[in-house]
């Protein structure tokens, strides 16, 4: 008699490429998530002129959601004390890519334009060394990368300055 069960048709050659590359494709991903390497990677950007140091330490890669490290350090060279206001300024458009949560410490003036965001900090009389903790995630919608700078100013004169760059996995 006649059945209405269809025949079995063998997959072309092309499907069962396409198949195995996307079980490969979840395997390696997979793979990858479990040892960690999906996650977000630390860097550091470091450089020194009139005296200062200014260090930065941002994620060289990261995922949207994750929580991402950002944080400044200036240090005098000389080993002298910091003025008793210093001021960090970092690109406007870097830090829109963060969804923050808080900053340690607090500046004591804060004020942002469409290029520069400027936190100027009391240093207590005495310290050689100041650094500045943003408690952020990456926002969820940031894609691709973005560049930034950041820089240090005293008595309203930019003394140093370094450049980042951030990477977006998917």
């Amino acid at each position: 008699g006649q059945t209405t069960i269809p025949e079995e048709v063998a997959p072309s050659s092309w499907e069962t490429a396409l198949r195995l590359t996307t079980i490969g494709l979840v395997t390696v991903l997979a793979l990858a998530g479990t040892l960690g390497l999906l996650g977000v990677r630390s860097a550091e950007a470091s450089a020194t002129s009139n005296g200062f140091q200014l260090t930065v330490d941002y994620a060289a890669i990261t995922r949207p959601g994750l929580a991402t490290p950002f944080s400044i350090a200036v240090r005098s060279t000389s080993g002298a004390p910091l003025p008793a206001t210093v001021t960090i300024k970092v690109s406007s458009d870097y830090l829109a890519i963060f969804d923050d949560n808080g900053m340690e410490p607090l500046p004591t003036e804060s004020y942002n334009t469409e290029t520069w965001t400027r936190w100027t900090f009391a240093v207590p009389e005495g310290e050689d060394a100041l650094t500045m903790d943003l408690d952020a995630r990456l926002e969820p919608a940031v894609q691709w990368e973005r560049s930034g700078q950041a820089g240090l100013e005293v008595d309203g004169e930019e003394v140093v300055s370094v450049g980042f760059t951030t990477r977006v996995a998917p």
